[in-house]
């Protein structure tokens, strides 16, 4: 069977990280998010991988090349436009020939549920892969009878009063159909399995109504009571918004094993799992507490503290009586001595001052137009930034790529890409 990797969109609600990336190619646990795709088809023999790309494409292709390093075959194909993810998947037609898998390029999914999905083979025309969310508004609410799909509503809105009443979304998505029995916290990945006759439906659906989305091609294929097979699985994680990467970058750190191929000092405690790279230096009485891991070539402390769920790329170097926690740190980053930094994400290239603060907390964040309620967020970092010392930036703030702030600075909002704060 053959796989179709969506991956050529902008993931402009991602922003800066996909400035200059598509959004598969941001790194979680040190690897591009396509890579767990990739590696959980290749888990269940399915090597045959068509990539649709588009935004940043070269940087896919130069990745992945022709498979071979991964012991899988890929075929590109490129969406010029990106009208959605229905037109997206019909430029892969020509190299389909049977049935075959559609997924999302920044997904984490693990093996056990594309087994799952494959299983479901024979059973009905069509299969989706859902799982059970805590935010389902952000996605395709599915209502299942049994194991079949009745329904799928795209991103459901949910009412201003409702949220600031303080109710769950969950209860709030219950109201878009007083008559289904069961709360609406099952979502569509994304990640389907389609008979090749579903390019037909795709240009009917195009012609017919003027939609070039999947969601629009699955109601159409229920509306004419064709049977779709709901496929459970628990560990799936996508990213919408940039906080998303921290929680695919901790689920992805679970499966770190422990390895240590740098230079570890004297009083250096290490816990749980984790893995440092080549050429790595760790200096003494600096404390490790895994999953952690930490990229080729990095020099961190002495006296430095990294908590739970952080990564650290290559070529890092982390100063002395510094602290991270819950954090995704990229490739050639320096961190000056004395700073703290929760659950933030540091994109290539930033340098920090010294004492710099990014702290964590519930927040509000600015994101295009929407004002989105964060459970725990620090900062967002974009690439080649310049943070003086003594600087603070409070929770929710976004700072955009190649920003100049100078010390003694407290950020409270967002700061647009190329800024100099005086």
């Amino acid at each position: 069977m053959k796989a179709v990797i969506l991956t050529a969109g902008e993931g402009t609600r991602l922003r800066p990280l996909t400035l200059n990336m598509p959004k598969g190619m941001i790194p979680v646990a040190n690897r591009p998010i396509l890579e767990y795709m990739v590696e959980a088809l290749a888990s269940n023999f399915v090597k045959d991988i068509i990539m649709v790309v588009g935004y940043k494409k070269e940087r896919v292709m130069s990745h992945f090349g022709d498979g071979s390093d991964f012991k899988i075959n890929i075929e590109y194909v490129e969406q010029k436009k990106q009208l959605g993810t229905a037109h997206a998947l019909k430029q892969a037609e020509p190299y389909i020939d049977s049935d075959f898998l559609v997924l999302p390029g920044d997904n984490i999914i693990d093996a056990k549920g594309i087994k799952k999905l494959l299983a479901a083979r024979g059973k009905t025309d069509a299969s989706m892969l859902v799982s059970r969310c805590d935010t389902p508004a952000k996605y395709g609410v599915v209502g299942l009878d049994g194991k079949n799909v009745t329904k799928i509503v795209e991103k459901p809105k949910i009412t201003g009063d409702l949220l600031s009443a303080g109710v769950p979304s969950i209860f709030s998505l219950a109201l878009w159909d007083r008559k289904e029995k069961t709360l609406s916290d099952i979502i569509n990945t994304g990640i389907l399995k389609f008979p090749k006759k579903i390019f037909k439906v795709i240009n009917k659906v195009s012609e017919e109504q003027d939609k070039n989305d999947l969601t629009s091609v699955v109601q159409y294929v229920l509306s004419h009571k064709q049977k779709i097979h709901g496929v459970t699985t628990e560990t799936w994680a996508d990213a919408v918004y940039p906080w998303d990467l921290l929680n695919l970058n901790a689920l992805a750190l679970e499966r770190v094993s422990q390895r240590k191929s740098g230079k570890v000092g004297r009083g250096v405690t290490i816990s749980g799992a984790v893995k440092i790279g080549k050429d790595t230096v760790i200096h003494p009485n600096t404390t490790i507490m895994g999953p952690v891991i930490i990229g080729k070539g990095c020099e961190i402390g002495p006296n430095v503290v990294i908590s739970p769920s952080t990564s650290i790329g290559e070529n890092v170097t982390i100063a002395p009586f510094s602290e991270l926690e819950h954090s995704i740190i990229m490739n050639d980053i320096q961190i000056q001595s004395f700073s703290h930094i929760s659950n933030s994400i540091v994109s290539n290239g930033t340098r920090l001052g010294s004492h710099y603060v990014a702290s964590a907390s519930k927040s509000q964040v600015q994101v295009d137009r929407d004002l989105i309620e964060v459970k725990r967020i620090g900062t967002i970092i974009g690439e080649d930034c310049e943070i003086g010392h003594h600087v603070v930036s409070m929770p929710g703030c976004i700072i955009g790529t190649n920003c100049k702030i100078a010390s003694l600075t407290e950020i409270r909002n967002n700061i647009p890409n190329n800024s100099n704060v005086i």
